[in-house]
């Protein structure tokens, strides 16, 4: 129910355009001067106010202008003699919408608020659309953000999604190892696409159980098997007008791969337990880190699936193509640390870098984030240093080692020939290892849900837990934790464990 003010100074003017409006449905407020109308502005929220130009206090040309300046939204419509035509051209200027002459007709008035009415709905229709639209450009800059990098290689694969983005209808391919980033560029294809507004529903094929795929996918009618107690949606629903991402398409089993390949070319779905079909429109994204085309030969993969969702294929090169990426990629996740961690780490150390650019990274760019983050809480300076990065021994220079605290024990058996402190057939080196092995990535697993507060409990439980397994010798438990002596002394001391 619209809001509607009239301000006029005859009272028999108020009451009857106050009664006609009041019966077709509209909340009206009357004033009889200015400075009345400008209090039930206040307290109200006005839509349409009805403005007489012969008024006591100012004449109804100030008031319109104390109007739209200090109520904006609310829309003006002015009652004028006849002949006054400048005066009309003026309060036009000045932000009216509309106006009428007296003598007053009732059924003016209606259709004068009726088409004031149907601008502010107009007006609130866009303004919806505008919060939309810098929503959807929000998680379009967040998205392309998210894709860290200025080399050649990632630039080339933003310039392709941005373009493959502009089709909504085509089926894109992302390929790329896992850690890459596939679904990072999905989220780019969604929020560049025509579809943002729509509904994006990214779903892992890897993680639904074989007896639950064509439920989870297509949906169920209530009682359609055991623990089917109401109707419920599936993905493809789900994710009407928007995008379905299809994350690790690889591992769908060939039964489910067949009812998908149908969904794709008749663009309809029937729920499990159902009898009617339901059209859908949506995009498919879909992503792998295997070799479809092999699959395909070993009969693990439909051929026909692969050549309707590979519409476009997108490939995103391994971290150790783009090595050129590393700095800015660190930068990027100590950005996104620091406040979690309560920590001004600016950068890292040329050393580090050095050290880090001669592995490559089988994880890419998951593994680098678990690495800086790792790093991170063990950190005690402005830059990380290479004593507190993990890497496996393969990526070591032919100096001394270093191993974080939180990685695997991988020796070679060069460099357990060399290395005579820890043996591992001895009791103290099965103890490291399985330290390394099974103590350490239990307590890892539950860093995430750590407290920024709790951050040196964990570290103070893992010193301690090391310095309790090689019985209190510091020399042993740095060379258990791959850091220096040195180092190891510093978060001792630190942490008041000395």
């Amino acid at each position: 129910m619209l809001n509607v003010l009239i301000l006029d100074d005859e009272d028999i003017i108020r009451t009857e355009v106050n009664e006609f409006l009041t019966n077709v449905g509209y909340s009206v407020y009357e004033a009889d001067r200015p400075s009345r109308a400008m209090e039930l502005l206040q307290q109200h929220e006005i839509d349409i106010m009805i403005l007489d130009i012969k008024l006591p206090e100012k004449d109804g040309v100030e008031v319109l202008q104390d109007v739209k300046q200090l109520h904006p939204a609310t829309e003006v419509i002015m009652i004028t003699g006849h002949g006054d035509s400048d005066t009309v051209l003026q309060c036009m200027k000045r932000g009216a919408f509309d106006f009428f002459h007296k003598p007053i007709r009732l059924l003016e008035i209606r259709t004068a608020i009726e088409r004031t009415e149907r601008f502010l709905s107009l007006q609130t229709k866009l303004r919806h659309l505008e919060r939309r639209f810098d929503a959807v450009s929000t998680d379009l800059q967040r998205s392309i953000a998210d894709i860290v990098g200025s080399s050649e290689a990632i630039q080339g694969v933003i310039d392709t999604t941005l373009k493959a983005a502009a089709s909504a209808d085509t089926s894109v391919l992302i390929t790329g190892e896992s850690g890459s980033g596939k679904e990072l560029v999905a989220r780019v294809l969604h929020h560049a696409s025509p579809r943002a507004s729509r509904p994006y529903v990214p779903v892992n094929c890897s993680a639904i159980p074989d007896t639950l795929i064509e439920s989870e996918f297509f949906g169920h009618r209530k009682g359609a098997f055991t623990g089917a107690i109401e109707d419920r949606a599936g993905y493809f629903e789900a994710a009407e007008g928007g995008t379905l991402f299809l994350d690790e398409i690889g591992d769908m089993p060939l039964a489910a791969q067949t009812k998908l390949l149908r969904v794709l070319e008749d663009r309809r779905v029937k729920r499990v337990g159902g009898t009617r079909e339901v059209p859908v429109n949506l995009r498919v994204i879909a992503a792998t880190n295997q070799d479809l085309p092999r699959m395909i030969s070993d009969k693990a993969f439909r051929g026909d699936l692969y050549y309707r969702i590979n519409t476009l294929e997108i490939r995103i090169p391994p971290l150790r193509e783009r090595l050129a990426d590393l700095q800015e990629l660190i930068s990027h996740f100590i950005s996104d640390f620091n406040p979690r961690f309560r920590k001004q780490i600016r950068g890292i150390s040329a050393d580090a870098l050095q050290k880090l650019s001669r592995y490559d990274f089988p994880g890419n760019v998951r593994e680098l984030r678990g690495m800086v983050e790792r790093a991170m809480i063990l950190s005690d300076g402005p830059l990380l240093e290479a004593d507190v990065l993990s890497l496996p021994s393969e990526a070591r220079s032919s100096g001394p080692g270093f191993r974080s605290a939180l990685a695997p024990l991988d020796r070679s058996p060069d460099s357990q020939e060399t290395d005579p402190t820890v043996q591992p057939n001895s009791a103290e080196g099965l103890s490291a290892q399985r330290f390394q092995t099974e103590i350490l990535p239990r307590q890892l697993a539950e860093v995430d849900q750590l407290e920024i507060g709790m951050v040196e409990e964990f570290e103070r439980s893992l010193l301690a837990e090391a310095l309790k397994r090689c019985q209190h010798n510091k020399s042993r438990t740095a060379q258990m934790l791959d850091i220096s002596i040195h180092a190891l002394g510093r978060r001792l001391r630190r942490l008041e464990m000395s």
